[in-house]
């Protein structure tokens, strides 16, 4: 597999469409630096959910390569230069955010910003001298309060695509009225499984006091009262089970919003000491290094959304699927057993 091929296979992995290209006007334009950078940047891009990464991939997808002239693969190459040179880490990389991952920015100053009308470092800007400081200083404020926004955004949309989620609300209820109609079902059965006793004391009394090992009864009624027993057992572990797996739904409907207004007010904190850190540096003259992390905030957690929208899967759980089998197994055993000392109170009675 040469180059071209390898990155064929790497750009249709992250959107990128060859159907019925005519690969001899853009053959040169696959193999080039620029592409294969620009691929490889597209890849770590999709490790963010911040607004330019996403959409330097979907700028990626859109890049038509249905290439029929010279004229047109020149444009097409124009394009992937262009989308190459924006696509490095610094250009979208917002240090406010809190990642679980090395980064490969070092540092604040290395963070692209648009300066003058041009894009360049925020080292470069704390070096200039043909600016003021006050003209820098709207640059910084500007530029902090879009890390802000962007994310607060981010997490009032997370938070948004939680709340009142009405499809993910009638599941949950749709659930827990299955498990009410269980619940009726399994006490049904422990009163039931008793009622032999209920209808005639004597069969208590005997089975109680000597258990007859000859009597059919005996076996009969010991075989509904476990299996109603166990199926009632069954019936809180799968209590349990639901209640664990949709604790998100309510975590999310309670205390998510409380939690993302501190959230909030922790984001324009630290963008406002990012602002004064970097206006400090053009005061000092000093470039800045080895910072990134400086003033990341913690958000809600990326899993604690997978864990929400997980609770669609509920019925693909093997567990969960185990403990309704299993209810229905020992329901079964205990409708026979029930069924024999009815069967055996009336032939005696």
């Amino acid at each position: 597999m040469n180059n071209i091929d390898k990155a064929i296979l790497l750009a249709e992995k992250f959107g990128a469409s060859f159907t019925n290209i005519d690969f001899s006007y853009i053959k040169d334009i696959l193999s080039s630096k620029e592409y294969l950078t620009l691929i490889n940047n597209v890849k770590w891009a999709s490790n963010f959910q911040l607004e330019k990464a996403i959409a330097i991939q979907d700028d990626f997808k859109s890049i038509n390569y249905d290439v029929k002239s010279l004229e047109a693969s020149i444009v097409l190459a124009t394009r992937i230069n262009y989308l190459s040179s924006l696509s490095a880490e610094n250009y979208y990389l917002n240090p406010l955010g809190k990642y679980n991952f090395e980064l490969k920015t070092n540092s604040i100053g290395d963070l692209m910003l648009v300066y003058d009308g041009d894009y360049h470092s925020i080292n470069y800007l704390i070096k200039d001298e043909m600016h003021t400081e006050g003209f820098k200083m709207k640059v910084i404020a500007d530029k902090c309060e879009m890390y802000a926004r962007e994310l607060v955004e981010k997490t009032q949309a997370d938070i948004a695509l939680t709340k009142d989620n009405k499809g993910i609300a009638y599941f949950i209820r749709k659930t827990y009225f299955a498990f009410i109609i269980r619940a009726i079902f399994s006490l049904f059965a422990i009163f039931a499984s008793l009622s032999v006793f209920i209808l005639d004391i004597d069969m208590f009394n005997s089975y109680l006091n000597s258990f007859p090992l000859n009597e059919i009864y005996t076996y009969s009624i010991t075989i509904s009262i476990v299996a109603s027993v166990i199926n009632f057992l069954i019936l809180i572990g799968i209590f349990c089970y639901i209640s664990n797996f949709f604790y998100p739904y309510f975590y999310f409907k309670h205390e998510a919003v409380s939690k993302s207004n501190k959230i909030f007010k922790k984001v324009s904190k630290s963008a406002k000491n990012l602002a004064l850190y970097i206006l400090q540096a053009v005061r000092d003259k000093k470039e800045l290094s080895n910072d990134i992390n400086l003033f990341s905030t913690s958000f809600i957690p990326k899993e604690e959304y997978l864990y929400y929208k997980e609770m669609y899967s509920l019925k693909e759980k093997g567990l969960y699927q185990a403990l309704k089998y299993f209810y229905l197994i020992f329901y079964f055993i205990f409708l026979i057993g029930f069924i024999l000392s009815l069967i055996y109170y009336f032939i005696n009675k």
